[in-house]
């Protein structure tokens, strides 16, 4: 999926991308199962839910979503924190 546009509000996509990352453990698959299930949460309540998780999980979203600036999401997380 490198090199491909995010939708900014593709919740498919950040859920694609954190369940390819997650690999077998169960836990990071279940924080990319999220999107799915809260389709009608913007970036202003994904940010205010990313910041209650902890450290280590926060790191890991933040790490996949930003690994590819074509994806979109570096600018639109910027924009909702700035």
């Amino acid at each position: 999926m490198y090199g491909a546009k995010a939708s900014l509000t593709s919740h498919d996509l950040a859920a694609e991308l954190l369940r390819r990352a997650a690999g077998d453990d169960l836990h990071k698959r279940m924080l990319a199962g999220l999107p799915l299930v809260s389709r009608d949460w913007c970036w202003t309540v994904w940010l205010e839910v990313l910041a209650q998780l902890p450290a280590e999980d926060q790191q890991w979203i933040r790490e996949t979503l930003l690994a590819d600036p074509a994806w979109g999401y570096g600018e639109k997380i910027s924009e909702s924190e700035g």
